[in-house]
């Protein structure tokens, strides 16, 4: 591995570039006063005095005093470990509190909540967002007028994970779509994706789809990216959800009589 990578792997791993240039010029050249570390490296004094108390504190720099001679060195790169542990266990507390805490500013925001809104969103983020906020949104259940797949609003590996994230959920997904290889799943690599999605086909003459329309909880979600303009918007309005849901049920009774 070259010095560059071994750089980028140590900004991988949660260091700044001061303290990863520091870190690595230790490993490489021993001992050092914080004087002779500034000089090295053109990082100034004082922030080098920062920058070792920094690394210090991560156990990444031991400091040794002899015969009144502050001098530093790099601690065994074995203990790059601890960050990964020490960031490990932050994230698990964070995520123990995560849902109370969703819970709650939810409440907050629903409070202010205005009758009926209208999100824009632009690109693949925009679009990639809106399809976790399907997923996210509490649902148990999304109606799909269905243009084409998820692969091709956000791209296979980001759709997969939504997928993916559909089944841990427990989440049902209904789509009327004009395309006729309903129960044909090419699209995904997940065995249990049957189990949570069910298609119908309709024909185009009883209705024609030509924008992917979503549907669930209070809100229509409307997609579109024809000729690689991706936009999308949300309509967020109890009512208006409602009454596109009772639509759909009525055009999937509609293809049952057609089987």
């Amino acid at each position: 591995m070259n010095k560059t990578l071994m750089f980028e792997k140590l900004l991988d791993v949660g260091l700044n570039e001061d303290e990863a240039r520091l870190y690595f010029h230790l490993l490489q050249n021993g001992n050092k006063t914080p004087l002779q570390i500034s000089r090295e490296t053109t990082i100034n004094r004082s922030k080098a005095y920062r920058t070792l108390d920094d690394l210090k504190e991560k156990k990444l720099v031991e400091e040794k005093i002899n015969f009144d001679k502050k001098t530093f060195q790099a601690a065994p790169p074995e203990n790059l470990e601890i960050q990964i542990i020490e960031k490990e266990e932050k994230i698990k507390v964070q995520r123990n509190g995560l849902s109370d805490l969703v819970k709650n500013l939810n409440k907050i925001k629903n409070n202010l909540t205005e009758d009926f809104q209208i999100k824009n969103y632009r690109g693949e983020d925009g679009l990639k967002q809106m399809l976790w906020n399907e997923i996210t949104s509490g649902t148990k259940e999304i109606l799909i007028l269905g243009y084409e797949t998820r692969n091709e609003l956000a791209g296979k590996k980001f759709a997969e994970k939504t997928r993916l994230e559909q089944i841990k959920r427990q989440i049902k997904c209904y789509e009327l779509e004009n395309a006729k290889d309903q129960g044909e799943y090419w699209y995904t690599d997940l065995k249990q994706w049957p189990d949570f999605y069910e298609s119908r086909y309709i024909p185009k003459k009883i209705l024609k789809i030509r924008q992917q329309t979503v549907i669930y909880k209070d809100t229509v979600a409307i997609f579109s990216w024809k000729e690689k303009k991706r936009i999308g918007t949300e309509i967020i309005n109890k009512s208006y959800a409602n009454m596109q849901k009772q639509i759909f049920w009525q055009f999937w009774e509609i293809t049952e009589n057609l089987k």
